[in-house]
């Protein structure tokens, strides 16, 4: 399905993305502590990308030819499971991992493998990076090395696994009769809602020195404005180009219509989020219009090709009004400091964007969504099995680092 005619050296844009969440995070912090969130997403960032590729790809696509006709794809069959059960193999729906093995170790590879490597590497580091710069602070540089690599290596690869790459939530369509199965196009909850899971988790167990360093009766701003604003803008342009340049068997359709809802939609939530602090406190916030902006191009970009120009600007509209709701619950309600906004910014839109698919979406690849054609049920159960699976994961992910911090001493004191 990926031909030579495949865009790959836009993909390239996509590694904007990392970049764009470090810049975003230091332009939030103290101008004192900007160079250290900067080198904590960068080498988290960086590990992340080398996890992914020397053993998160053949997780993530060890079973990929089961379910696309990508040239060297046939080679990749091994999911678990299939169970063998009264001599015949069962469970062939409900794969968990990909038996790749260390695929880009062991010879040469199709083209077509190195371009999706070089693609899904980015989002990797992303999603890294994301974790990474919620945890400065908080734990020591070299644990924040560790848990990129095992971003990259596990955690990415396992969820990507399971909506597009052979595993059981792309698959809810033939083994539970469920729409077409779990949709996320552009790997927005793959991206942004994995990472921050991680960072979330570390800011309920590590707080650090950081929690009380801001006047909470305050909104977040920006420390320094145009680092924020550079940061915002190269994220959206990289995942832009990221989302346009993705492999066909993870979109229905792209080109400039996609392009087109993300921008709205990613508008919107600048305008929402930055709109509602003017009328509830009389100001607007920078920092707060520039994670609105990333906020609204994260809820749209997983059903980017499955919805419509209005709808595009509604997911984006919600994801910018839940940014400060998000925010204030977080840091004043339960007093967790979130200087990287990753819940209001990336956990929250990534969520809310799954849920969108099967409300709203238009027909388009057969995703039929609730509101706008009537459709039963189905699609939204897909839907919200994917948001449960990614708060399963999230679960595993908290208590790993709690373990981690009871048996290794993590936390900065």
């Amino acid at each position: 399905m990926m031909s030579d005619g495949f865009p790959w050296p836009i993909a390239l844009v996509g590694y904007l993305v990392p970049a764009g969440v470090i810049l975003l995070a230091a332009g939030a912090s103290r101008p004192a502590e900007s160079g250290r969130t900067a080198v904590w997403g960068l080498l988290g960032a960086a590990a992340g990308f080398l996890g992914y590729v020397v053993f998160g790809f053949g997780i993530e696509f060890g079973g990929l030819g089961l379910v696309s006709d990508l040239p060297g794809a046939e080679a990749m069959r091994r999911e678990v499971p299939p169970l063998l059960w009264g001599g015949r193999v069962v469970g062939r729906e409900w794969g968990l991992v990909g038996l790749g093995g260390l695929i880009h170790l062991e010879g040469t590879l199709p083209r077509e493998f190195v371009i999706l490597s070089l693609h899904e590497g980015a989002a990797a580091a992303a999603a890294a990076a994301i974790a990474a710069v919620s945890l400065s602070g908080r734990v020591r540089l070299g644990v924040t090395v560790i848990l990129g690599a095992v971003i990259g290596a596990l955690l990415y690869p396992i969820f990507g696994n399971w909506l597009w790459g052979g595993g059981w939530l792309g698959r809810l369509d033939e083994s539970l009769a469920l729409g077409i199965g779990a949709v996320d196009a552009a790997g927005a909850a793959h991206t942004y809602g994995v990472g921050a899971m991680v960072g979330l988790g570390g800011m309920v167990l590590w707080k650090g020195r950081r929690q009380m360093r801001r006047d909470l009766s305050q909104p977040p701003k920006a420390e320094l404005p145009l680092v924020a604003v550079l940061g915002s803008l190269l994220l959206s342009a990289g995942w832009a180009g990221h989302t346009l340049a993705g492999p066909p068997f993870t979109l229905a359709s792209s080109g400039p219509e996609v392009g087109l809802n993300l921008a709205m939609a990613a508008s919107a939530g600048a305008l929402v989020a930055a709109l509602y602090l003017g009328f509830v406190r009389g100001e607007v916030e920078l920092l707060l219009a520039a994670r609105g902006l990333v906020a609204g191009l994260v809820a749209a970009s997983g059903g980017a090709a499955f919805l419509g120009p209005l709808a595009a600007v509604g997911v984006g509209a919600v994801a910018g009004l839940l940014l400060p709701l998000i925010t204030y619950v977080m840091e004043v309600r339960l007093g967790l400091l979130d200087p990287a906004g990753v819940a209001g910014a990336f956990l929250a839109p990534a969520v809310w964007g799954l849920l969108a698919i099967g409300l709203f979406a238009d027909g388009s690849g057969g995703v039929l969504g609730l509101l706008t054609n009537g459709a039963p049920l189905g699609q939204l159960a897909a839907q919200i099995l994917g948001v449960a699976a990614l708060a399963a994961l999230g679960a595993v992910v908290w208590l790993g680092l709690a373990i981690l911090d009871r048996g290794f001493g993590s936390r900065v004191l």
